[in-house]
């Protein structure tokens, strides 16, 4: 018998935390483009629906390269001329380089992972990032729900490489078998945690990826209960 979840560990940027929208709006506003939020939504679709294709076709360049073309995407999205975005890109970086781009939650995330707590799960962090995912989730305000933080940089390993999420296994506690990792990236997150043994969870909000051959949620509020049918023996 397959034995119960004990441990839940989650990517971070793209799943937890997110690019502060109203930062980008902002530096769109100062550069004389006036977007609103839903402008911003639907670019922000448009880009991962654009990124997901990229990586169905086989592209492996590294998540910088990822991000970049994420990027660009978003901004051709929210009709921003070529010779403007060089100044956009400017001024959300300066967020990123302080650590306060990442701030966003998605309105259930923090009861989502309360729920997680209280029904006895150990959480984790498994992010592919630069060294500084600790740092932007306590920016965040979601650091102390877990009870540790596996980063790529610091650690020598990222994703799909299994190594990561059995390194997160052994800072839980628990067998790979007892544990779900929950991510948005089907090649990165999916691939990676069932490589190590580890239940894959896909965030796929907007029904992206319909055919991902796993367990697959459009939102954290549903994870209590998806979990926790898996963690009955």
């Amino acid at each position: 018998m397959k034995p119960p979840l004990r441990a839940v560990f989650f990517a971070a940027g793209g799943t937890l935390i997110h690019m502060d929208p109203a930062c980008i709006l902002a530096a769109l506003a100062e550069q004389g483009l006036a977007r609103s939020a839903a402008d911003y939504r639907q670019a922000d679709i448009g880009a991962r629906r654009v990124v997901v294709a990229w990586l169905a076709a086989g592209n492996r360049a590294g998540e910088r390269t990822r991000w970049q073309l994420y990027a660009r995407t978003l901004l051709e999205g929210l009709d921003c001329p070529p010779a403007v975005a060089p100044a956009v890109y400017a001024a959300v970086g300066v967020r990123h380089a302080a650590a306060t781009l990442w701030s966003y939650l998605t309105p259930d995330a923090p009861a989502a992972l309360a729920s997680l707590r209280s029904a006895g799960f150990i959480l984790g962090i498994v992010s592919n990032a630069d060294g500084r995912v600790a740092t932007f989730l306590e920016h965040a305000g979601v650091r102390d729900a877990f009870a540790f933080v596996v980063d790529s940089t610091t650690v020598g390993s990222d994703k799909p490489d299994p190594r990561i999420c059995a390194l997160a296994c052994e800072r839980a506690g628990v067998a790979p078998a007892e544990a779900a990792h929950v991510g948005d990236v089907f090649e990165i997150d999916v691939l990676g945690a069932r490589a190590a043994g580890v239940l894959p969870v896909l965030y796929d909000p907007d029904d992206l990826l319909p055919q991902a051959d796993c367990m697959r949620i459009s939102a954290l509020s549903e994870l209590p209960a998806r979990l926790g049918a898996a963690a009955s023996p």
